[in-house]
């Protein structure tokens, strides 16, 4: 689960149930990011895999039931952004891909997320 709140004033003088463990600051912007992990909850198998070979191209593989529709692949390094688009995968099936070699600013990646999420039916928020 992915949780992003603004930054407060004073992080260090926050409720403990405002906090959320593994907060890291990114980018230079003014929000922090939050990962929330969960041990014990449970056992299951992911329906996706995701290797590189010595060429640094990517195999990734659909293990579930269902077609893995359209995948952002995003690298993230200090402040440099870099994005790249997996086509749908069925179901047993195997496609290659390129690392992350477009370059992006946050803002446009908020626009291709954007136009990527609507596309397949899950933004804009409901009112």
């Amino acid at each position: 689960m992915h949780v992003r709140h603004q930054v407060q004033a004073d992080i260090n003088k926050a409720a403990p149930s405002e906090l959320v463990a593994g907060a890291a600051r990114v980018l230079s912007g003014d929000y922090i990011e939050k990962f929330l992990f969960y041990r014990g909850v449970g056992k299951f198998d992911v329906p996706v895999s995701v290797a590189t070979d010595s060429n640094g191209l990517l195999a990734v593989a659909n293990n579930g039931e269902q077609t893995l529709k359209r995948m952002l692949l995003l690298n993230v390094k200090r402040d440099q952004l870099k994005y790249s688009i997996v086509p749908d995968v069925a179901p047993g099936k195997n496609v290659a891909a390129t690392s992350p070699m477009l370059n992006v600013s946050l803002e446009d990646l908020r626009g291709i997320m954007t136009v990527e999420l609507t596309a397949a039916g899950l933004y804009p928020k409901e009112p």
